[in-house]
C-alpha cells in the first residue's frame, strides 16, 4: 500500500532545513522572502515559473543569477516533499541537476562554496523528508529507504565540513571585497555554522531509523553490541555541535546543539545525563520555543521508560500554564493519555476509559492539522482498535498490513485469514469486513482472481451494511472482468453506477466501465462515460487519451450520420478546447490525431460545410512532417482520408494539377489506397491516372523497396484492368524484371485464366508453366500450376497436347490426400 500524495502535503508541516532561517542568506532579501513566502504557501508553479522567467535575463549579475538559480532548487526540493514518491524523484533529480549543471568557470570562492552547499543542504532535505515520511508510514521499506537517502546526503556534507580550505578561500574573499556578495562575512560564518547543525541534525535521523529497525533489542545496554555503527554516529553528530555550546551568545546555536545531544541520549537510554543537561538548560534564561521543545522530550523520556502517568502529568501541567504549545507537544499529550486508556481497560475502569477519550477525541479536534494531526489519528485508530478488538486481533491486522507492503502476498493471505475468522468469532462485523476487503485486495494484486472474487462475495452476502460494501462491489467487477467476462463485468458496473450513485468509488466504476466499454466496440457509451469524468479528480492526461482513442474510432465509423458527425465535432471542441495548435517536431504525433479526428468527422457532413479539411491536413502534408517517423503511424489512415477529400464535391477537379506539390511519399500512398479501393468513377480514374503519371516521371526519387512497390502496383493494376495500351510483352517482361513472389504471379495468372482473350490465355499459360517450376513435382500448387496448363491448352483448342499433359502428370503423379485436383483433373 502506498501512501496518497495528499500525505505528503503533510510533510511540509514539519522543519525542513530549507524553510529555516537559510532562505534568508542572500544578495537580495527581498527575493529570499518573495519566494520563501511562495513555497510556504506551497505555490510552487508560481515560484518555479517566476525564477525561470528572470533567469532568462541576459544581463542579470552573476550573484542575482546563483541567488535565483537556488532559489529554484530549492523550490524543487521543497515541492518534491508534497508529491507521490512516483513524481517526487523527478522533482529532486531537477534541484540537484541545475545546481550541477551551473557552470563554475567564471565563479569565483565564495560562488562555488555557496553553490555546493545549497546542494548538498538540498540532499539533506530530500533525507530529511524522507525520514518524515518513513515514521508517519511505519513500514520497514520505508525506513531502509529513508535511512539510506540520509546516508547518501550525509557523507558529502561531512567532506565539506572537514575540507578548512573551501571555507577559509570564501572567508578571505568575502572579508577582503569591496562590493556586495552574494554573502557577506557574518552570513558565511551563520551559513557555516548551521550547516554543521543540519549535518548532525541528518546523523541523529539515520541512527533513529536504524534503531528503529531493531525493536528485538529491549535494553539500551545491548546497543552497544548490535548496533556498533549508533556509537560512531552519535560521536560524529557530537563532535559537530559541541563547539556550539561553548559560543552561548548565539542562543538558537546553543539550544539546538544541546537538544540534539538530548535526542542522542533519549535514543541511547541514557536518561540520567539527559536530566542533568535539562536542568543545566533551565538554569538559563529559555526561550519559550524552547521550552516547549524541553517538555516535549521530558515527556518522551517518561513514556520510553513506562512512566505513563508521570508523562500524562507533565504535559497537561505544562499546557494548563497558558505556554505555548506546538503539534507535536499535542501530539505527545495524546500518545500519554491513549496509554492512560489502555491501563484502565486493563483495570476494567470502563469510565476513566470513557472519559480519556471523549478527552482524546477533542484534542483530535482542534490540534492543528497536518503532520503531528495525522500521526495522532493514525495513532488513536490503532490503540482503539488494540482496545475495542483485543490485542490479538490487532496484532495480526497490524501484521497482514505489513506484510502487504513489504511485498509478501502469501503470508499476508494466511494472516488475514487468520483474522478475518477471529473477528468473526468476536461479532466484530465492520472489522471482519474491513479485513475481507484487504483480503480481497492482496488475492487480486497477486492474480488470484477467482479466491479475490469469492472473497468480496462474501462481504456483499454476509456483510451488507458494512461501509465496505460498495468497494466490494466495485472489487468484484474488476474480478469478473479479469477473468475475461466483460460482458458480465460491463453489466455490473452499469448497476453499480445506479446502485451507488452518491459513493466514492462511482467515477472509479464509471472509468473502468468505458475502459471495457472501449474494448468491447461499444464507443458511443464508452465516450459518454469518459465525459461525466472529465470534471472529477480523474481527468488527467491518461483519461484524455483514452476519450482521445474514442473519438478516433467513431471518426473512422461509415455509421456516422452527417448529424451525428455535426454533434461529435461541437463535442470534440467542448472536451479539448485549444487543440488545435501550430504542427511543431514535439507535438506532431498528438496534432496528426487531432487533426485526422475532425478531418474525418469534416468529411461526414454536407460538402457545403467540410471545407476546413484542407486547412486541417494541410500542416501534415508538408514533407518535413509527412515523412516524420512521428508521423509513421497516421500514414495509412491519411492516404485513405486524403484521398475521400480528393474525390469530395468540395475539391474541385480543376485543382488535380496542384497535387504535384505534394511529397512523394503521399503520392505514393494515396496511390496504394486507390488501388486497393477501386471505384467505378470518373473523378477516381482521374486521380489515379494523374498520380501514376507523376510516380512514373519522379519514381527514380523513391527509395528502392517503395519504387519496387510502386511498379508491383501498377502492373497488378495494368494486369486487371486490361490495359490495352501497354502490351502483353512489356508487361511480362516488367514482372521479370521485378522478380515477383510466387503468390503474385499466381494472382496475374488467374487474371488471365478467366479471360476469352487468346493472346492472353496464352500468357496467363506461360505464368503457370513458370509457377509449375517453383513449386515441388506432386504437391498442391504443383497440381494446381498443371491443371490450369491442360484447361488453357483445351480454351487454345489445342486438345491433343492437352490430353498428352494430363495422361503423363496422372501417369508420374499420385493426388495428395484429400486432393481438390483429382475431382477437377477427371472433369477436363
Amino acid at each position: 500500500m502506498r501512501l496518497s500524495a495528499g500525505l505528503f502535503s503533510l510533510i511540509l508541516s514539519v522543519p525542513l532545513f530549507l524553510s529555516a532561517p537559510i532562505s534568508a542568506w542572500a544578495l537580495d532579501q527581498n527575493l529570499a522572502r518573495f519566494t520563501a513566502d511562495l513555497r510556504r504557501q506551497q505555490l510552487f508553479p508560481l515560484a518555479e515559473t517566476y525564477c525561470q522567467q528572470r533567469l532568462q535575463d541576459e544581463n542579470l549579475a552573476d550573484d542575482l543569477r546563483i541567488q535565483l538559480t537556488v532559489e529554484l532548487a530549492r523550490t524543487f526540493t521543497q515541492h518534491a516533499s508534497t508529491v507521490s514518491l512516483e513524481d517526487k524523484s523527478s522533482l529532486y533529480e531537477r534541484a540537484d541537476q541545475i545546481l550541477t549543471d551551473y557552470s563554475s568557470k567564471e565563479l569565483n570562492e565564495l560562488q562555488k562554496l555557496y553553490l555546493h552547499v545549497n546542494q548538498l543542504l538540498m540532499r539533506l532535505t530530500e533525507g530529511e523528508a524522507s525520514y518524515w515520511q518513513a515514521e508517519l508510514s511505519n513500514t520497514e521499506e520505508s525506513r531502509i529507504s529513508a535511512s539510506e537517502t540520509l546516508a547518501k546526503a550525509i557523507e558529502p556534507a561531512i567532506a565539506l565540513i572537514s575540507s578548512t580550505k573551501d571555507w577559509s578561500s570564501a572567508r578571505i574573499f568575502t572579508a577582503n571585497a569591496t562590493k556586495p556578495t552574494v554573502l557577506n562575512y557574518e552570513e558565511l560564518l551563520l551559513l557555516q555554522r548551521d550547516f554543521r547543525l543540519d549535518v548532525a541534525r541528518s546523523i541523529l535521523r539515520k541512527a533513529t531509523l536504524q534503531r528503529e529497525l531493531r525493536p528485538d533489542i529491549l535494553e539500551p545496554t545491548d546497543l552497544k553490541t548490535n548496533l556498533p555503527e549508533l556509537a560512531e554516529d552519535w560521536r560524529t553528530s557530537t563532535e559537530l555541535v559541541n563547539v556550539f555550546q561553548k559560543q552561548s551568545e548565539f542562543l538558537d546555536l546553543y539550544f539546538q546543539s544541546h537538544l540534539i545531544e538530548a535526542d542522542w541520549e533519549l535514543l541511547l537510554g541514557r536518561y540520567e545525563a539527559f536530566e542533568s543537561r535539562i536542568i543545566m538548560l533551565r538554569q538559563r534564561s529559555v526561550p519559550p520555543l524552547i521550552e516547549t521543545e524541553i517538555v516535549t522530550r521530558e515527556a518522551r523520556a517518561l513514556l520510553q521508560q513506562n512512566k505513563i502517568v508521570e508523562a500524562a502529568k507533565r504535559l497537561h501541567q505544562y499546557q494548563q500554564s497558558g505556554a505555548a504549545s506546538t503539534p507535536e507537544l499535542e501530539y505527545m499529550t495524546i500518545r500519554s493519555f491513549l496509554e492512560l486508556a489502555r491501563i484502565a481497560e486493563q483495570k476494567k475502569d470502563p469510565d476513566l476509559r470513557s472519559k480519556l477519550i471523549e478527552n482524546i477525541e477533542a484534542r483530535l479536534l482542534v490540534i492543528p492539522s497536518g503532520y503531528w494531526a495525522q500521526r495522532a489519528q493514525q495513532l488513536f485508530n490503532q490503540t482503539e482498535q488494540e482496545i475495542n478488538y483485543g490485542a490479538d486481533l490487532q496484532n495480526l491486522v497490524n501484521q497482514g498490513s505489513e506484510l502487504s507492503r513489504s511485498e509478501k502476498p502469501d503470508e499476508a493471505i494466511q494472516v488475514y485469514k487468520k483474522a478475518v475468522e477471529l473477528a468473526r468469532e468476536r461479532d466484530q462485523g465492520p472489522l471482519q469486513a474491513e479485513l475481507l476487503y484487504r483480503l480481497g485486495i492482496v488475492q487480486y494484486n497477486v492474480k488470484s482472481y477467482e479466491d479475490a472474487e469469492a472473497t468480496f462475495r462474501e462481504i456483499l452476502t454476509e456483510l451488507p451494511e458494512s461501509d465496505f460494501h460498495a468497494q466490494a462491489h466495485l472489487m468484484l467487477a474488476y474480478c469478473i472482468g479479469q477473468r475475461g467476462d466483460l460482458s458480465a463485468s460491463i453489466k455490473l458496473l452499469r448497476e453499480h453506477r445506479e446502485k451507488f450513485a452518491e459513493s466514492p468509488t462511482l467515477n472509479d466504476a464509471t472509468l473502468l466501465l468505458a475502459q471495457l466499454e472501449t474494448g468491447a466496440e461499444e464507443y458511443a457509451s464508452a465516450m459518454e462515460h469518459y465525459r461525466l469524468l472529465l470534471e472529477t479528480t480523474l481527468a488527467n492526461d491518461k483519461l484524455l487519451d483514452s476519450l482521445l482513442q474514442v473519438y478516433q474510432q467513431m471518426s473512422r465509423s461509415e455509421q456516422i450520420t452527417p448529424e451525428i458527425a455535426t454533434k461529435l465535432l461541437h463535442q470534440f471542441r467542448e472536451d479539448f478546447p485549444g487543440s488545435l495548435q501550430t504542427v511543431t517536431e514535439l507535438n506532431l504525433s498528438h496534432q496528426a490525431k487531432i487533426r485526422l479526428i475532425l478531418a474525418e468527422l469534416t468529411l461526414k457532413i454536407p460538402p457545403e460545410e467540410n471545407s476546413q479539411v484542407q486547412d486541417l491536413l494541410q500542416p501534415l502534408l508538408e514533407k518535413e512532417n509527412y515523412d516524420s517517423p512521428a508521423f509513421t503511424p497516421s500514414r495509412s489512415q491519411i492516404g485513405s482520408l486524403y484521398s475521400q477529400y480528393l474525390m469530395s464535391g468540395s475539391f474541385k477537379r480543376q485543382q488535380f494539377d496542384e497535387i504535384s506539390d505534394l511529397p512523394i511519399s503521399l503520392k505514393l500512398d494515396l496511390f496504394r489506397h486507390l488501388i486497393a479501393t477501386p471505384r467505378d468513377e470518373a473523378t477516381y480514374h482521374s486521380l489515379k491516372d494523374i498520380l501514376e503519371r507523376q510516380l512514373q516521371q519522379q519514381k527514380a526519387e523513391l527509395p528502392p523497396e517503395d519504387r519496387r512497390d510502386f511498379l508491383t502496383n501498377v502492373l497488378m493494376q495494368k494486369y486487371r484492368d486490361w490495359d490495352t495500351v501497354t502490351s502483353l510483352e512489356e508487361l511480362t517482361e516488367l514482372e521479370l524484371k521485378l522478380e515477383l513472389p510466387s503468390s503474385q504471379t499466381r494472382e496475374i495468372a488467374l487474371m488471365l485464366s478467366e479471360t476469352n482473350d487468346p493472346p492472353r490465355q496464352e500468357s496467363a499459360r506461360q505464368h503457370w508453366k513458370r509457377l509449375e517450376s517453383q513449386f515441388e513435382a506432386g504437391g498442391e500448387p504443383w497440381f494446381e500450376a498443371r491443371y490450369y496448363q491442360v484447361n488453357l491448352l483445351n480454351k487454345l483448342n489445342r486438345s491433343s497436347k492437352a490430353e498428352k499433359l494430363k495422361r503423363l502428370t496422372l501417369l508420374l503423379h499420385q493426388f495428395p490426400k484429400d486432393s481438390i485436383w483429382k475431382e477437377r483433373f477427371q472433369s477436363l
